[in-house]
């Protein structure tokens, strides 16, 4: 079983209880859940861009994912496209 996240190490509740909500309500366990969520605000917080010095690596750490080949990957997988393109798609980038 994998090792409970820092974020619920304070909860009182299981590993299995919680494990086994997690899977009921969104199919996932609960670290694969919050990698999910982590994401999610990534590709947000790319989308909505205002701050032109800022890196994909910087939103990537912002968002508290390391920025590595295998989160790029992940996010490709998910969203269907590299950040690249979701940034390129900002604010900051189309010069509004």
């Amino acid at each position: 079983m994998a090792q409970r996240s820092d974020q619920w190490k304070n909860m009182p509740i299981g590993s299995r209880s919680l494990n086994s909500f997690f899977q009921h309500c969104f199919g996932l366990g609960p670290v694969q859940y919050l990698h999910l969520r982590r994401l999610h605000h990534i590709r947000a917080a790319l989308r909505d861009m205002r701050e032109p010095s800022a890196t994909i690596a910087d939103v990537f750490e912002w968002g508290g994912y390391p920025y590595s080949a295998y989160a790029l990957s992940r996010y490709r997988a998910i969203f269907g496209e590299p950040p690249s393109e979701t940034r390129a798609r900002s604010p900051v980038m189309q010069g509004t």
